[in-house]
């Protein structure tokens, strides 16, 4: 779930927890993590900010948590989007990975 709320005039904060369990029998690395909102399968915008240049390791089958809470100037952003989506590469061989974290409905994302 993804919490969506106007900040200020025309400012959109959104909020969420990440869950990603890692089932190989190794630590794995995550880098250029984003929150990419989309329409269709094309990205409207991609979020680079929400996470900063963190990476992530991933224990061996273990979950871990992600907690975002961010906020953008630009509410076409959001009414211009229909899904929500967290995309990371594996380090090292840059493999892109993606989960919808929501939809934002028929009404183009409006809250």
């Amino acid at each position: 779930m993804i919490l969506i709320s106007r900040w200020a005039d025309g400012d959109i904060l959104y909020s969420c927890r990440i869950r990603l369990r890692n089932d190989l029998e190794w630590e794995e690395q995550l880098h250029r993590l984003r929150v990419e909102f989309r329409r269709g399968d094309f990205p409207v915008h991609s979020d680079e900010y929400a996470f900063g240049d963190e990476e992530v390791a991933l224990p061996p089958r273990r979950w871990i948590s992600l907690d975002v809470s961010h906020g953008l100037h630009d509410e076409a952003t959001f009414t211009g989007s229909d899904s929500v989506w967290f995309t990371a590469e594996t380090v090292g061989d840059n493999v892109k990975l993606a989960w919808r974290l929501a939809e934002l409905g028929d009404d183009g994302g409006r809250i």
